[in-house]
């Protein structure tokens, strides 16, 4: 389950569940642009079939993204997902 906090002002906080087999960046999106969102907050938990994980190293200022993939069709399970989404993504982001 994912909530996302929108709103004016993050006023509101709105429960939505991915469907199964469903990538979250792009369900978001999806959610994002069929309510007319522009920024926020998300907060979740869940299982996964296969994650990737990015965080910015500073030794070398690049993204890294380490991809996880559960094993013998098991679950990856999130204790805890939490992060920022603006419609307006910078194209030198630096992640692929």
């Amino acid at each position: 389950m994912i909530y996302m906090r929108v709103g004016t002002m993050g006023t509101m906080i709105k429960p939505i569940k991915v469907p199964e087999r469903s990538a979250l960046p792009d369900y978001v999106e999806k959610v994002v642009l069929e309510n007319g969102l522009k920024g926020g907050m998300i907060f979740g938990i869940g299982g996964f079939e296969k994650a990737e994980i990015a965080f910015y190293n500073t030794l070398t200022q690049k993204y890294v993204v380490k991809e996880y993939v559960s094993k013998e069709n098991k679950i990856l399970e999130v204790l805890s997902l939490s992060g920022f989404y603006n419609r307006k993504r910078s194209p030198d982001h630096g992640i692929p």
